[in-house]
């Protein structure tokens, strides 16, 4: 029987950064060396691999020596006795603030979509050349709330009413959901599958079962993931002019970067094809980036550019005041590409993102500072239970889980993710120098 202090110990490492890393790393590692998944042609540049692979392997090093040190130090030893004042102070402005979000997305989409018919594939091609609204601003400004909402409302769950709980799960939940359909796109619907089970695994830390209710509350997080699967493949197969036979269009998609085995694209045609969907784009989802990364590696001329790190938002509006050389970066990407019959908009690995914006040597120690940071974050936020540390966590967890495909902060509502944060952490540490000025000056006074 495992202790508690094992238990605890156990969930403690789950939801590490390096976990969170190790995941997409062993899987598209055993893919390829069992030959479930294999390369369409030889590798360009085999250094790429050599760089891809060393500078995970630093990172996880870098990430379990913090995390390990901080264990031996007493990490583990959280105070009992904690108030969720703070947290419940912040349910309804995030509320508020994630209902507004959704709001305005919905007010962008229908200035731009007719959803009269509600194609998937007919919203895909709308959103192709649009222009945006600022509605589509202020909506990705304000979108980090709902997700900010429901990683509170999950840690509040015995404290809420009915009706609250609900209507945190609806807003924290539904407003992804929303911005997933509106764009035809799926990144949303993995996060959500990513961050719910993580924000689950921290509530032992406020002295809480993972699953409220226990039993029911467990069958209703497992319907909850088979719903959110069942959704990704939905949405996969409603974006494509292939439907139900969306499989098809996935394995010519990856072919000339990476192909199924024989006897797994043989199984694929045997069963049902909305899983044949499902199982394709599971396979290709991280593997098909690594040999992008390779073609792109050996062939990046281009210098540094600093501002596509400081922010991937700032960045793209720059563009049209000719401030940046953001175009000039995608036509680079896309000749590189095409010139070995790979798609252009195909994920290229948060490496590469980092290569553009630090080069070859600053990519590599930037990949082991986001290591070091995020570790030292998450232990911090573990042992104070902060929100904004957590939540900062939660969002450098899934930075390193999508890290086979871009960096987080290319999507906009976790880079405002990260400034927010930034901002209450900031606003904290000024709320206690205050309350520290505060007691001094009193005690002077005596």
């Amino acid at each position: 029987m495992i202790e508690r202090s094992d238990y605890r110990g156990l969930l403690f490492w789950l939801t590490s950064p390096l976990i969170g890393l190790l995941i997409p790393s062993t899987y598209v590692g055993l893919s390829f060396l069992l030959r479930i998944i294999e390369f369409s042609r030889p590798l360009a540049e085999p250094g790429s691999v050599v760089y891809f692979v060393g500078g995970i392997a630093c990172m996880i090093l870098i990430s379990w020596l913090t995390i390990f040190t901080s264990t031996r130090q007493g990490a583990l030893q959280v105070k009992h006795s904690f108030s969720l004042d703070d947290w419940k102070a912040l349910w309804a402005p995030f509320l508020v603030l994630g209902l507004i979000g959704g709001v305005f997305i919905i007010m962008d989409y229908g200035n731009l979509i007719s959803y009269s018919s509600f194609n998937l594939y007919i919203i895909r091609q709308s959103f192709s050349g649009r222009e945006v609204t600022p509605f589509a601003y202020f909506s990705n400004l304000l979108a980090p709330f709902s997700v900010m909402l429901l990683g509170v409302t999950l840690i509040l769950l015995e404290e809420l009413s009915l009706s609250k709980r609900a209507l945190g799960l609806a807003i924290g939940i539904g407003v992804p959901m929303v911005y997933s359909v509106g764009l035809a796109g799926r990144s949303a619907i993995v996060d959500l599958l990513v961050l719910m089970p993580w924000w689950l695994l921290q509530r032992p830390v406020f002295g809480k079962p993972i699953f409220p209710g226990r039993i029911r509350g467990f069958v209703v997080g497992v319907l909850a993931v088979v719903s959110v699967l069942y959704l990704l493949t939905l949405v996969s197969v409603s974006r494509s002019r292939q439907g139900e036979q969306r499989f098809l269009e996935v394995l010519w998609f990856n072919k000339p970067t990476v192909v199924a085995s024989p006897t797994l694209e043989d199984s694929l045609y045997k069963v049902s094809p909305t899983l044949a969907t499902g199982l394709s784009e599971a396979l290709f989802y991280w593997s098909a980036p690594v040999v992008v990364f390779d073609k792109l590696y050996k062939h990046w001329g281009l210098p540094p550019d600093y501002m596509s790190a400081l922010s991937q938002v700032l960045h793209r509006r720059l563009v049209s005041l000719g401030l940046s050389s953001l175009i000039e970066a995608e036509n680079e990407r896309a000749i590189i590409l095409l010139s070995y019959g790979i798609w252009p908009n195909v994920f290229s690995t948060a490496a590469f993102d980092l290569i553009r914006s630090f080069g070859r040597i600053g990519a590599f120690i930037a990949q082991i500072v986001f290591a070091m940071i995020a570790s030292y974050l998450y232990v911090r936020a573990r042992k104070e239970r902060v929100f904004a540390y957590m939540y900062l966590s939660s969002l450098f967890y899934l930075m390193f889980f999508l890290w086979f495909q871009r960096i987080l902060t290319s999507y906009p509502l976790h880079e405002y993710g990260f400034y927010w944060c930034g901002a209450f952490l900031v606003l904290g540490l000024q709320k206690s120098r205050s309350a520290i000025r505060s007691g001094m000056e009193m005690g002077h006074g005596w």
